[in-house]
């Protein structure tokens, strides 16, 4: 499923061009290198500056990337992460007027 049309052309190409390169193209991008890596069965979770998530069958993995000239680089080493889930509990107590908040985030175990 690639995402080339008459307006936009290859993403790749327009990297190589100089020509503004879309967010979606990064990530199309980054697809494209994940899959040809870890083969098709791979989806793109998030696309941060420095790295990407992606998810291989029942696990998330981390790996750092560059682009230039329209070449996307991937780091030599994937790391799995799990995702952490975040807790909010309010707690007020009868008659009180403020409330009392417990936020706990959990951190990903990113090794």
């Amino acid at each position: 499923m690639d995402k080339k049309d008459k307006k936009t052309g290859d993403p790749i190409d327009r990297a190589k061009q100089g020509t503004d390169v879309s967010l979606d193209m990064i990530r199309d991008m980054l697809r494209a290198a994940v899959q040809e890596r870890e083969g098709e069965d791979t989806y793109i979770n998030e696309v941060y500056p420095a790295y990407v998530i992606y998810k291989k069958g029942d696990h998330c993995c981390k790996v750092v990337y560059s682009i230039l000239d329209g070449t996307v680089q991937l780091g030599h080493e994937a790391v799995e992460v799990r995702r952490a889930e975040a807790e909010a509990r309010a707690q007020r107590k009868e008659g009180e007027d403020s409330v009392e908040m417990f936020i706990c985030l959990g951190q990903a175990n990113c090794q």
